[in-house]
């Protein structure tokens, strides 16, 4: 895209949420699902605009998505993702009621997955393995709807989970397929506005362990082309560069396409003015810069932040280490708790402090810890965390506390989204 199509990095855009749901939520609806604890600036703290319960148990039918607006101004739209859970679904929430676009490929999704339909007839015939995975299907059906309609405007959402979910080296064996989809469909798309986008980094693995997996998680790659007639005639491609120089979020993605559907589209593209669209959290990437970037004054919550400061080890073994692992325990269990999930998962004890980073400098009077660490069998989970000690010497945890390893069917005699990577199951023959 770089080479071919003039296309724009964004490296900085930081994310928004800890999965698909929270940061897919942030582009489709431009709603923020986890709270933002603004304690560590000592500004109040926001609280997300839907709870989880609003979330995954109504319909959002109602609720104006990206779809709906480009459906309302004349476009053919298409949304297809790579399994029937996809982003709105998974493990089990309600999404959409009706189709939301002109395209929708979750009904295909579903009968492919069916036990006994499908897929699973075809892996059971090929010994488990498959001929075609699942992002070539997802390519011939952008690719078919691409040719629909030659002569009219279209908006896709195309989001393949699958390839980069499990392993740092999944997308890269994929490369000469989305590169020849580009090239057979090079005309169309130098007629368009391109994003090349994820959502997060790898959650798990030994790469998350490392300085640049901990980094990657929290920092989604974005790519944008603009059409060929743009790239000529406007400053965008300029401004677009000065923009990717900043820390940006996926609320600024979202900003920018409805500044592409509702205003830009009106003025030629030449009115570069900073502009805010009311109701939205971020800014297009086509006008000027205008406020400071910054994690202080962006919807990111502050375990996310990708921005970086000196930090040193300190000893896991001294008190403030121990208090430290008391108030995480104590921590992980009030979200139990809370959820009233005591009767199903383990109460988690520290097992030990794997590591305790301190920032250099203080914050407003308060020392600020990076610590991760394991618990005890028989889960062994393994936690990540802000925390910050205040001047009275008590530990107050900053935002939500990460979960670092996969918990798979660990945590499943729970639905809860939100509380499965704290619990690990008393039964685990109900997982």
């Amino acid at each position: 895209m770089v080479n071919h199509m003039n296309a724009v990095l964004f490296p900085y855009v930081n994310k928004v949420g800890d999965n698909s749901r929270p940061n897919g939520a942030a582009l489709w609806f431009g709603k923020l699902l986890e709270k933002l604890d603004r304690s560590l600036f000592e500004k109040e703290s926001v609280m997300a605009d839907w709870t989880h319960n609003y979330m995954c148990h109504v319909f959002k039918d109602n609720e104006t998505s990206l779809f709906h607006e480009f459906q309302k101004y004349g476009y053919k739209t298409l949304l297809s993702e790579d399994w029937a859970e996809g982003t709105l679904n998974w493990p089990n929430c309600k999404g959409f009621d009706k189709p939301p676009i002109n395209h929708y490929m979750r009904p295909f999704q579903n009968a492919m997955e069916r036990k006994n339909h499908g897929v699973n007839v075809t892996k059971r015939h090929l010994k488990g393995k498959m001929c075609r995975e699942q992002h070539h299907t997802l390519l011939d059906y952008l690719g078919q709807f691409l040719d629909a309609y030659p002569d009219q405007k279209k908006f896709s959402w195309t989001w393949a989970s699958h390839l980069g979910h499990n392993s740092e080296n999944g997308i890269a064996h994929s490369d000469n397929d989305f590169y020849n989809f580009m090239i057979r469909h090079r005309k169309q798309l130098e007629n368009s506005f391109v994003f090349f986008m994820g959502d997060h980094g790898l959650r798990f693995g030994s790469v998350r362990k490392t300085f640049v997996g901990a980094l990657d998680v929290n920092n989604p790659f974005l790519s944008i082309s603009i059409p060929k007639e743009l790239r000529k005639n406007t400053k965008i491609l300029d401004i677009m560069r000065k923009n990717a120089k900043k820390l940006q979020t996926h609320f600024d993605t979202r900003s920018t396409m409805l500044d592409i559907l509702k205003f830009h589209s009106a003025s030629n593209f030449a009115d570069t003015v900073p502009l805010e669209i009311p109701g939205e959290k971020g800014y297009s990437y086509l006008r000027e810069p205008s406020t400071i970037r910054n994690c202080k004054n962006s919807p990111i919550p502050i375990q996310y932040c990708i921005c970086q400061f000196n930090k040193t080890a300190v000893s896991t073994k001294n008190k403030l280490a121990l208090s430290i692992g008391k108030q995480i325990s104590y921590s992980v269990n009030e979200e139990l708790k809370a959820g009233n999930f005591t009767k199903q998962c383990i109460e988690m004890k520290v097992d030990r402090i794997v590591s305790l980073l301190k920032y250099t400098q203080s914050m407003n009077g308060s020392d600020v810890y990076i610590v991760v660490f394991k618990m005890k069998k028989p889960s062994q989970a393994n936690f990540k965390a802000n925390v910050k000690i205040l001047p009275t010497g008590k530990v107050k945890v900053l935002g939500m506390i990460e979960r670092t390893d996969s918990y798979k069917n660990t945590a499943n005699c729970i639905k809860s989204e939100h509380h499965r990577p704290y619990c690990y199951c008393k039964n685990q023959e109900d997982s």
